[in-house]
């Protein structure tokens, strides 16, 4: 795939949500080398794609944050239940993070 190509085949994957860790990941397995995937991924025609992930992330923290309110009222604000699942919540917040890989532009 020449640098264009790639360029492309990496907007069109991201612009569909799938995660940049992943797609870095794969395109490494199949060959390619960091740099040219690092310069792809960093092209200024897709940087809506950082705002995008944070964007996902706003949304996955405020489901979180519902999550733990419901079991709360649920629980009849049991303490012990209320901090389980907001000990979940948590974790699951932490490991979507953990997989999200994006790069801040230098300017």
């Amino acid at each position: 795939m020449t640098p264009e190509e790639l360029t492309r085949y990496i907007r069109k994957k991201l612009k569909k949500g799938y995660p940049a860790g992943e797609l870095e990941n794969q395109l490494l397995e199949k060959g390619y080398a960091k740099e040219a995937i690092d310069e792809a991924m960093n092209n200024p025609q897709h940087q809506w794609d950082v705002s995008s992930t944070r964007t996902n992330m706003i949304a996955v923290n405020s489901a979180c944050i519902v999550f733990v309110a419901v079991a709360g009222i649920v629980s009849g604000m049991n303490l012990y239940v209320t901090g389980v699942v907001g000990f979940i919540a948590a974790c699951v917040m932490y490991l979507i993070m953990f997989r999200q890989k994006t790069k801040r532009k230098n300017n």
